[in-house]
């Protein structure tokens, strides 16, 4: 029986080039139809072994219509300012993200919030898959 999702093998990745927080890497993998391909993308380099390499805090404030609470930060790598959700890495020495939730919280926008009243995903996420592994 054909598996409902494709299995995909990595095989080796070699380092194309590589700055302060991030690297390029070239993936050699094996598809679905059992073809060599290759792919490239851009990895965080971490200065800690840590999985989960930063946060990003949904937090909805509670008030008659509750509403999510926003940043606007500027991204050199568009050039443009953006709407976003708070955010920024782990420190190496935060053993919970949740620690780090509350630190880039309050940074962001003089937030602070118990950390008993905080929630983490169930699965870490990523969101540019196709380019990166954060």
């Amino acid at each position: 029986m054909q598996p409902l999702v494709p299995i995909e093998t990595s095989k080796s990745s070699e380092t194309l080039g590589q700055g302060d927080w991030l690297a390029l890497e070239r993936i050699e993998f094996i598809d679905k139809q059992g073809t060599k391909r290759n792919w490239e993308r851009c990895i965080r380099r971490k200065s800690h072994s840590n999985k989960v390499d930063a946060v990003d805090i949904h937090a909805i404030i509670l008030t008659p219509e509750p509403e999510l609470l926003l940043v606007i930060q500027y991204r050199p790598a568009i050039k443009r300012y953006c709407l976003e959700f708070p955010s920024g890495l782990i420190d190496a020495n935060d053993d919970d993200p949740l620690i780090s939730a509350q630190r880039e919280l309050k940074e962001e926008t003089g937030y602070v919030v118990p950390k008993e009243e905080m929630r983490l995903a169930k699965l870490p996420l990523a969101y540019e898959p196709g380019l990166t592994d954060s």
